[in-house]
């Protein structure tokens, strides 16, 4: 992922920091609010997708929706951003996504396997409830927040 330039945001509000994942629509940051003082995570259009304003609109919406969900299996939204840069600001989540976390703790026992799908059904129940869906779930889409939480 070397050589990505990170996204220029309107304001001086978000500092960009290291990239964390590219999706299939949008590149994954870290980042620091300046207002708030405090870790954040910046999920952004990927800048090729830019031209296309009929999904920089569709995305913009549907990130408006998903900030109305209050679950704590959702990563909580804090601002979206629609000026030039098609994005959403999230809460912090670890950098080990749970792919990684799987793959490092070895094997999983059926328990732990359980219990983490479980935890993924719950949340994606949650969205669909709101009418909304996920659209890209994988490991590596789903991380921990700072007290654990899986999102």
């Amino acid at each position: 992922m070397a050589g990505t330039t990170p996204p220029r945001l309107p304001g001086d509000r978000y500092n960009t920091g290291e990239l964390r994942r590219i999706g299939r629509l949008t590149q994954t940051w870290s980042g620091w609010d300046t207002r708030l003082e405090r870790t954040v995570i910046l999920h952004v259009l990927r800048p090729e997708l830019h031209s296309d304003e009929q999904l920089a609109h569709r995305l913009a919406s549907r990130l408006r929706e998903a900030s109305r969900i209050d679950h704590p299996g959702v990563a909580r939204i804090y601002d979206v951003i629609g000026e030039g840069v098609v994005g959403v600001v999230c809460e912090h989540t670890d950098p080990e996504d749970l792919r990684r976390r799987v793959a490092s703790s070895g094997v999983v026992s059926p328990s732990l396997a359980i219990d983490l799908a479980t935890r993924l059904a719950v949340s994606i129940d949650s969205l669909h409830s709101s009418g909304m869906t996920h659209g890209a779930l994988t490991l590596s889409s789903a991380s921990f927040t700072d007290d654990d939480r899986l999102v």
